[in-house]
Order: structure tokens, then sequence, then C-alpha cells
């Protein structure tokens, strides 16, 4: 089984942790709010149903934004600046943002696409691994989400890890939170934020674990997608260690167990998303050319 890593604390990977968000009352505008099924580090995500078409499901994220520091609160502006932008079948939809206040306080709710297929992580979970056909259909999906992040809205995701990656009711991949990300190039970006750096240190690419500021840089996001097929086919992470700095280690390092059973294609296509120099790591282009997902 492949347990959510904890957000790490070492250094500038400080955790956001979770904070209590106040029990919204039962229904927000046309929505009655059901049962909690995710959380975020301010926020919690409710299954919801609209109050005359029970059939009608969305999932709403309610947003302690009284509990976000500046930084955060700034993260959080950018997270709906960028998610709006965003038009693609393989990304969930921010369809609605509602507001109102509630006991003095100004409470929101993000109304977006409810997923019920759960997360890559879940499904893992469930089945361990997941043959090579199975795997190439999602990781290929995902790719495309992530070609149109880069080449199309010039964004970096930041968080791609298997708790991100939601299955809808077909069983296809929707790519979830956007908490992380940042334009490529942007006046922000070449001052240098300020922010530290977040996400979960099983996922995060060796160069970003050389400075304490995000990167704004494609090459880190296909790092994370290259610990993600790899725990899709063999059932666990390429890097792990219960302590922080010991782990952070083991991700400079690049060294990993590469498993005989899978396919020579496969080996190569991880092995080049796992690459330690991203000057050498393939773009999301060229990813997309590799002999395994051609197969």
């Amino acid at each position: 089984m492949i347990k959510s890593p904890p957000i790490t604390t070492a250094a500038a990977f400080l955790a956001n942790l979770m904070s209590p968000v106040t029990p919204p009352s039962n229904r927000i505008q046309d929505y009655v709010l059901g049962p909690v099924i995710g959380y975020g580090g301010f926020s919690v995500v409710h299954k919801a149903h609209h109050h005359l078409r029970i059939n009608h499901v969305r999932a709403i994220k309610v947003i302690n934004k009284y509990a976000m520091s500046d930084v955060d609160l700034h993260r959080f502006k950018r997270e709906l600046t960028i998610w709006k932008s965003l038009c693609h079948p393989r990304i969930v939809n921010l369809q609605r943002i509602l507001r109102r206040t509630n006991n003095n306080k100004h409470e929101i709710y993000l109304v977006c696409d409810y997923c019920p297929g759960g997360t890559l992580l879940q499904l893992l979970n469930k089945l361990t691994c997941l043959p090579e056909h199975h795997a190439k259909r999602i990781f290929k999906e995902l790719c495309q989400c992530v070609h149109y992040l880069h080449i199309d809205r010039k964004v970096c995701h930041k968080d791609l890890k298997l708790e991100n990656v939601l299955l809808d009711e077909n069983g296809h991949v929707k790519l979830c939170d956007f908490g992380l990300a940042i334009y490529q190039r942007s006046r922000e970006n070449k001052r240098g934020t300020r922010e530290p750096v977040g996400g979960s240190l099983a996922y995060v690419a060796p160069e970003q674990l050389q400075v304490a500021v995000p990167l704004a840089c494609p090459k880190t996001d296909i790092w994370s997608l290259g610990v993600i097929l790899y725990a899709l086919v063999v059932g666990q992470l390429p890097f792990m260690d219960t302590f922080d700095l010991r782990l952070i280690q083991k991700i400079q390092d690049g060294i990993f167990e590469m498993p005989t059973f899978l396919s020579l294609p496969l080996q190569q296509l991880i092995l080049s998303c796992l690459e330690k120099d991203p000057t050498k790591r393939p773009s999301i282009d060229q990813l997309l050319k590799y002999p395994w997902l051609q197969l």
C-alpha cells in the first residue's frame, strides 16, 4: 500500500498544516452539502448535489480564508486566477465561486467537477500496481494535461502527485489542486518570490531541493511525472524514507531500484523523467514521443 507522504517539515518545505474549517450549514445557495471527501491545507471538500436535482452532483471546496497567512492568501488568489483560466477535458473544471457571510465571516465555496473514481493513490491502494497497458492510458492522459499547462498556458503545476490526479466516472484522468501552480515567466518569478516551497517531498525534483523558493521550471513537473509513473507500475514510490533529510539525500543522489519485470521502453521513460540533470530531462513534447507511449 502506498501511503501519502507527509508534507515535509525540512528546510523550506514547511507544512501547510490543516486548519480547522467551521462546518458550514447544509445549504449553500443552490447546493446541499454532503459528506466530506477530501482535505486541503486550508479547506474541506464536500460531495454536494443541486437542491432540486439530486443527480446533479458536484464537489465543493470550502475555504478557510481566515486561517491563511499573507503568503497563503497570495497563493490562493493566484490559484483562482490560474484555475479559472484553464479549460481542458483532463482538468477538474472550476464551475462557480460562491460567497456568503456566516457569523460575521466571509466564506468562500468553490464548485467543481465531482470525480467518483477517486484519486490515483486510492486506486493503487486497492490494486497495488497497474499493468503497463492500464498505466499507459492513465499516464498518457496526464501527460496530455501537462502538455496543455506547459505549452498552451505556460503554467507549472508544481504539485503533481497521486493524490492530485482524480478519475471520473469513466476512469479518465482529471487533474486538480493548483494551489502551488505558477506561471513559467512572470514579473513575480523574475523578481524572485519569497514564498516557501510547498508540496510533498517525495515528488520534488532535486534542483528544487537546492533552492528555498519555487522554481518556475516545467522540468520539475517532468520529474514528478516520473515519480507518478514509477508508482503506477511498481506499487511504491521510487524515493522513500521516514526521515526528511535522508529522503532529500536519496532524491539528490537519484538512485532507486528499477524492477526488471518492466519493459525496456518503460524503464527508459522512467529513467529519462528521473534524470538528475534537468537539462537532460525531456520536455513534455519530447516525453509524449517516447516509444513506450506509442506502443
